[in-house]
């Protein structure tokens, strides 16, 4: 038994090394939509249906959706070239301009391109100040660009591991999209936070915190083992509550929740990672298979993109977690030396490698 857990664990380094990889060439949350860019445009003189009814060469907005889809597809170098061509034949409008920037910036940091992502992102804030006049207010779609810039700085810093500046910059985006109104904009900068808040090891604050954003009605005290093991409601029963009351709000079948479905998904990850984080592993096991069947669930917004997004990096979350539970099951059997621990320990090793061999092969997919 003792070789075979060995055996285990090397498989366990060989495999996280892999995945360390691939989940910063997957990690991305909070960047601009294609619906909140078409808002934007549109009120600057683009007009949509007039730019799909052309057959000619490609206009600098077509080969901005065209670049938007070729990134949704992970060809982010080709979206690149095709957003490059799209600034390059653009005359005027800086908002526009700001707008492909700040994808671009995001397909660099993709592409593991740091130096490049932060002068996109510099680029395009240089260009709005340029545009600014102290004696005009700016209009809700300029703040909401900015609010867009700083989103993607904010995920630049915490990618480089400066936390603190990514929770201070993910707050400035947080107060453009109050100012203007922009609740989706809102909750997905405050859900980027508690990312920063958990790297930061602020704990209790990023639970408490991400309960808020999904509308919970507990605190992270409520899901605390409690010495009265009497006490009702029990921390099990807490999360239920929890989880039933997301999902309900959530309904990924409903119509108009392809908004906020992605967010609340990181929201799901992030609180199944703090939970991991303090020790209350099969609460984390719990939050995490939450998310994976919203992922399956059939449904019109459950978008291959998404899936691409969400799914690799969840299945990844809930890898870990499992991994957690071995190793605590692991250190109970080597004191008790019962064969019934022996048994769960193992399968618990082989429940974490299955999820992680199932991440590689996705992440290969989508690669």
């Amino acid at each position: 038994m003792v070789r075979h857990l060995r055996r285990q664990k090397k498989k366990f380094v060989f495999v996280v090394l892999f995945l360390l990889g691939l989940a910063i060439a997957l990690l991305w949350i909070g960047g601009p939509t294609v619906a909140s860019d078409r808002s934007v445009l549109s009120q600057h003189g683009v007009n949509y249906a007039q730019v799909s009814q052309r057959t000619n060469e490609p206009t600098d907005v077509e080969r901005f959706h065209q670049g938007q889809t070729a990134f949704d597809a992970g060809n982010w170098q080709t979206a690149l070239e095709l957003w490059q061509e799209a600034i390059a034949s653009h005359d005027g409008n800086p908002l526009f301009q700001a707008v492909v920037r700040n994808h671009m910036a995001i397909a660099h940091q993709r592409l593991g391109q740091w130096a490049e992502a932060d002068t996109r992102i510099q680029e395009g804030w240089d260009l709005l100040e340029q545009e600014a006049s102290p004696t005009q207010r700016q209009s809700r779609e300029e703040v909401q660009v900015r609010a867009q810039l700083l989103n993607t700085r904010g995920r630049l810093e915490w990618s480089l591991g400066q936390s603190d500046q990514a929770l201070a910059t993910w707050k400035r985006a947080t107060a453009l999209y109050k100012a203007i109104g922009d609740t989706t904009g809102v909750l997905g900068s405050q859900v980027n936070q508690v990312q920063a808040m958990e790297s930061l090891g602020y704990y209790r604050q990023a639970c408490d915190r991400v309960l808020m954003l999904l509308d919970a009605a507990q605190t992270c005290q409520d899901l605390v083992p409690k010495e009265d093991l009497t006490a009702h409601p029990s921390p099990t029963d807490a999360l239920q509550a929890i989880l039933k009351s997301i999902t309900d709000k959530t309904v990924v079948t409903k119509p108009g929740s392809s908004e906020t479905l992605p967010i609340r998904l990181l929201g799901l990850r992030s609180l199944g990672n703090i939970l991991r984080l303090t020790g209350q592993l099969e609460q984390s096991q719990d939050v995490l298979m939450t998310a994976l069947a919203w992922l399956d669930a059939p449904s019109e917004t459950v978008t291959p993109p998404l899936l691409a997004n969400h799914y690799p990096l969840t299945l990844l979350s809930l890898a870990t977690t499992q991994k957690a539970q071995y190793l605590k099951a692991k250190t109970l059997y080597s004191r008790t030396r019962l064969s019934t621990d022996r048994a769960i320990a193992a399968q618990l090793a082989a429940d974490a490698i299955e999820n992680y061999d199932r991440v590689i092969k996705r992440g290969t997919e989508i690669s």
